[in-house]
């Protein structure tokens, strides 16, 4: 998808950042936070001539005032941000070419080809669980399988490949991690007696939590007593007990 949103800065630095990405076989300068960073700063938004001319322009700017900075660490933290500058922006010149689908008309053997050559590229194999490793392997044999689509179909659309990819792409793989493991959301009140790693509370602001239950001016709970019916005041109680 990278190509249609023409490279943008949020749609590569979300792609590098929550992905096993693989880094380039040089390794070097492959620093996913420390690229975010600069692609902000250099003012790239998207295309891969902004990622060129911005961060080519930010890096010689870094340099310049490296060589005017009077402080040497001052001056070495700017040289090692323009060279991860230009790290980055050969990075993306690489991907944008490797990403270029191939030309319309191509069958099913070259565009299976070409998808399975990126995830060899730019997956780190080494960061897959077993269970995704076995992933891997069925997206690897699903990819070899498009070539018998060759005699319904001799020459699919990209649109045509890119549905059959995504497909194959959002098959179930079954539950990731060991059991007991992951993330549980719920009410306050199904957590009881439960423990966790770490906890995480939404909307956790005083008044707000536990809340402030007004009495009901239509049926208060002196009434509600009388009837029988429980109480405001109750549920309250209960609230701040979970709590």
């Amino acid at each position: 998808g990278l190509p249609e949103q023409e490279f943008s800065r949020q749609a590569v630095m979300e792609w590098l950042t929550t992905c096993p990405v693989a880094p380039p076989s040089s390794r070097a300068g492959f620093s996913p936070s420390l690229w975010d960073t600069i692609s902000r700063r250099a003012g790239v938004v998207r295309g891969l001539g902004q990622w060129r001319e911005r961060l080519a322009t930010y890096a010689t700017r870094l340099e310049e005032e490296a060589s005017e900075e009077e402080v040497e660490a001052v001056a070495l933290r700017k040289r090692r941000e323009a060279q991860a500058a230009r790290h980055l922006a050969s990075f993306v010149e690489t991907l944008g070419a490797a990403a270029r689908p191939p030309e319309q008309g191509s069958s099913w053997r070259t565009l299976a080809q070409w998808a399975s050559e990126l995830l060899h590229r730019y997956l780190d194999r080494q960061l897959l669980s077993d269970q995704e490793q076995g992933a891997w392997e069925d997206i690897q044999r699903g990819l070899a399988e498009m070539e018998s689509l060759e005699p319904v179909e001799p020459q699919p659309t990209l649109q045509q490949f890119a549905m059959a990819l995504d497909e194959l792409l959002s098959a179930r793989t079954g539950r990731l991690g060991k059991f007991g493991q992951g993330v549980f959301v719920a009410p306050l009140g199904a957590a009881l007696g439960m423990e966790f790693d770490h906890i995480y509370v939404l909307g956790m602001v005083e008044g707000a939590m536990p809340p402030r239950v007004p009495d009901d001016p239509l049926v208060p709970d002196e009434a509600r007593r009388r009837a029988g019916m429980p109480l405001r005041a109750s549920r309250q109680a209960e609230e701040r007990y979970d709590y």
